[in-house]
């Protein structure tokens, strides 16, 4: 049943106000002392299926359109499958209500409470009740009651209490109701616009260890012991806004950690300038043409940045972008000039929280990202040795298919626009590319000797581009449909281009889903890339292609909350991300001191992450092999489930049989050596070597309170000689105290790695395959080496079972 937009706010405002609420008891009235019977409509965008008495002792329910019997001045009383929600008289029909009644009762009536009165929580219950019970998960068409979606033990324990709707418990009566939470959501948008209360009411306000550690895994590169219990502490949505809003404190921090890294490995061989000298943009810049090992230091500075930066956000946002707008050592230039490659990070982290425009103009201005995509040195068409010279098409094309609008013209929710045919539509054509390509001419490296010029020690790569006026086509531009006016100069041209793909109805679907591919999931329904391509094209305040905007929508979103919950594996785990998380979860940290031979010379090295070829994970950060990623979103492995279902699993593409065993002895080398309680030693070279440190302090702490009660570095219980069938005849039947120990250790790291997926009978085996090691202790309780032997012996292994685990490579 609808009715008309100003009536329907008005009435929301009124439903969302408050609610009154009597008991279900009192005296049944004879239907001869009654009044005329009349009808009347239950409407919160009519309710059909609600229980009611209207006084004469007999339950009904509602029709399909809502309507139900009462008597002339005779309260009705509601029910929901025998929960009392309110009672009140129905009343005159609001001008513009449209309903076959003249009469109506809404959920405000029940409440009997002011317009005002928005912040009562007994009519928020019986509007969040109404809508969550809905068949179809759609309020707006109208509700019909689905009692199946109560929990009827619940409602039954209930009942025998007679306890009301303002002293019940909905989550524990409702048994699953999230898409029916989204539209209570929206109903409340609409009256009070989007405030956070109401909004996510969805989302958890109590966050549990389980819950932390699987929205940390996919919002930050891995969840530690300090960020759950921040998580916890604030809740979803203030631990989203400060994210959100944490200053960027560093422009250049890919760039600086690099050169820093550079500098201490071998400075000695190439006489360095000043960091300021380097990112202060006068003619001093850096260039990696006499440093040996400068994809090291890319590749260690990312790590740097990436495991040990507080805005993690930020940071796992950025790598979702970098998979969109890739630049890699694939360009020969770069594998000796890796600077470029730090720089583009350095873009895409500085504007995540940006707008997508200031992304594409920043990247479009990149001098690194002209020299990838060969625009660098373009010039307007001309004559060369007699034949014509065209601009370069590389970056047109790739700007408009890789970066923003796609090939093929999307709906909203991102599926496929089709022709009368049945067919695909193109976004562009060959003319749009050419048109592009003279918007991107006369762009050079700054500082280069001259223009176009491409050498190992020319040309700044670490800010943007110069423009040269001499070789830019100023002629009239047509491209998909638009014109850019003759005349304008690069920066204006560019902007003039990337606003007609901005407003381009491609883009909001094209990038929304793949950054939910990148974060959260790999196939997101066609609801949840339409609800968060909404927000890519207006943020609430008017702004397009907002990316905070974005990514909170992301992290936010009812089917992604549903998924988590429901602990679904919805996503397969990149390799480099299940590292980091392995990483972060140990508390990884920096080497404090240690010493590297670098061209034939030894230096000391201090404070400083080093992974100098991590090509174990089958990506390697800055390394892709092409402009298309390490793999292409729509891949779809060749089994039988994946094809039938037309479902992709872009991140399977990269694990090959190979590639799984690679990292699974990369995992165990790194258990085995840095360790804090191995005593890693400091001597590495700058080719090829790791250097950092990992904590497994607590999963010490949980073996020694399960079996001493304190923490103190000294287990009584290993200076008993026991085996393990006479421990067992010791507490006849009981469990052990080293079995209990065991088990806790197997539940906290489940919980830390996974959040609590693991299988019951994965754990029973480690259980099993572990009980025994546990009681052949050959040194006493106290010092260090019994917390080796027990890291080497028992922790280390279940870790390595549990990273490699088919349920820790999935989320």
């Amino acid at each position: 049943m609808r009715f008309s937009f100003l009536i329907f706010i008005t009435f929301l405002s009124l439903i969302f106000t408050g609610c009154g609420g009597g008991g279900g008891g009192g005296n049944t009235i004879s239907p001869s002392s009654l009044n005329a019977i009349n009808n009347a409509t239950f409407i919160d965008s009519a309710v059909a299926g609600i229980e009611y008495d209207n006084g004469d002792g007999i339950i009904r329910k509602t029709d399909e359109k809502g309507i139900f019997k009462y008597y002339e001045n005779q309260s009705v009383k509601f029910y929901i499958n025998g929960i009392f929600i309110g009672e009140g008289l129905p009343e005159d029909k609001p001008q513009g209500v449209i309903a076959p009644t003249k009469k109506i009762i809404t959920p405000f009536t029940l409440a009997n409470t002011s317009i005002r009165d928005k912040d009562n929580p007994k009519v928020l219950k019986i509007v969040k009740l109404l809508i969550s019970l809905d068949s179809d998960n759609n309020a707006s068409d109208g509700i019909k009651i689905d009692i199946d979606k109560l929990n009827k033990d619940e409602i039954k324990k209930l009942k025998s209490q007679n306890k009301h709707i303002d002293k019940i418990d909905l989550d524990k009566i409702l048994k699953s109701t999230p898409k029916g939470d989204y539209f209570a959501r929206k109903h409340l948008d609409e009256t009070f616009g989007k405030t956070d209360e109401y909004k996510y009411s969805y989302i958890p306000a109590n966050i549990d260890d389980f819950i932390a550690v699987r929205f940390l895994n996919k919002a930050t590169f891995g969840a530690t012991k300090k960020s759950i219990e921040e998580l916890k502490q604030k809740g979803v949505l203030q631990w989203l806004d400060e994210q959100l809003n944490m200053p960027n404190n560093d422009e250049f921090m890919h760039v600086r950690r690099a050169i820093e890294l550079a500098i201490a490995f071998e400075g000695d061989f190439f006489n360095p300038k000043s960091m300021n000298e380097y990112l202060s943009d006068d003619g001093t810049y850096f260039h990696g043409f006499n440093v040996y090992y400068m994809t090291n230091y890319q590749v260690s500075s990312w790590f740097d940045a990436s495991l040990l930066q507080k805005d993690q956000l930020r940071e796992k946002l950025a790598y979702a972008l970098s998979q969109i707008v890739v630049l890699s050592t694939a360009e020969p230039l770069f594998v000796r000039r890796t600077e470029a490659v730090a720089k583009h990070y350095d873009i895409l982290r500085n504007n995540a929280f940006k707008t997508y425009k200031d992304l594409l103009m920043a990247v479009s201005l990149s001098s690194p990202m002209s020299l990838y995509l060969t625009y660098h040195g373009n010039q307007k068409e001309h004559i060369k040795d007699g034949a014509t010279v065209y601009p370069d098409e590389n970056y047109a094309r790739e700007i408009m298919q890789l970066f923003s609008i796609g090939l093929k013209e999307l709906n909203m929710d991102g599926t496929p626009v089709l022709d009368d045919d049945g067919k695909t539509v193109p976004t562009y054509d060959q003319k749009d590319i050419t048109e592009v390509s003279k918007v991107f001419t006369g762009w050079d490296m700054k500082y280069n000797n001259r223009f176009g010029r491409v050498a190992y020690g020319l040309g700044d790569l670490t800010h943007p581009l110069e423009f040269n006026s001499n070789y830019h086509d100023y002629g009239e531009k047509k491209v998909l449909g638009k014109t850019i006016p003759a005349g304008l100069d690069g920066k204006e041209d560019i902007e003039a281009l990337i606003d007609i793909l901005m407003n381009h109805k491609n883009i909001a679907p094209f990038i929304s889903k793949q950054l939910i591919q990148r974060l959260t999931k790999s196939n997101p329904s066609p609801s949840y890339i339409k609800r968060v391509a909404e927000v890519f094209n207006n943020n609430g305040k008017g702004i397009k292609g907002d990316l905070k905007a974005v990514v909170k929508a992301i992290f936010t979103d009812p089917e992604f909350w549903e998924d988590l919950k429901e602990k679904k594996f919805v996503k397969f785990k990149e390799p480099l991300v299940a590292f980091t998380q392995f990483l972060r979860a140990f508390y990884v940290q920096r080497f404090p001191s240690f010493q590297s031979r670098v061209r034939g010379k030894v230096i000391d090295i201090k404070d400083a992450f080093y992974l100098s070829d991590p090509n174990f994970l089958g990506e390697v950060p800055g390394r892709s092999p092409t402009v298309f990623n390490f793999y292409d979103k729509d891949f779809v492995p060749n089994i039988d489930y994946f094809k039938q279902n037309n479902l992709v699993a872009p991140e399977l593409q990269i694990q090959t049989e190979g590639q799984i065993i690679n990292f699974n002895n990369s995992i165990y080398n790194i258990l085995r050596t840095f360790a804090k309680i191995l005593s890693p030693n400091g001597w590495g070279n700058a080719k090829s070597s790791y250097r950092f440190l990992l904590d497994f302090k607590d999963e010490y702490a949980v073996i020694e309170k399960e079996l001493d009660g304190v923490v103190d570095g000294y287990v009584a219980e290993f200076d008993k000689n026991l085996s393990y069938s006479q421990d067992k005849e010791n507490f006849e039947g009981e469990l052990t105290p080293r079995e209990k120990a065991l088990k806790s250790l197997i539940t906290h790291l489940d919980i830390k790695l996974t959040g609590g997926v693991l299988p019951q009978s994965f754990k029973d085996e480690m259980f099993k395959r572990y009980i025994e090691v546990f009681y052949d202790r050959t040194v006493t309780g106290k010092g260090d080496n019994t917390l080796r032997e027990i890291y080497k012996d028992i922790v280390a292994p279940i870790v390595l079972a549990i990273i490699t685990s088919r349920y820790n490579m999935s989320e």
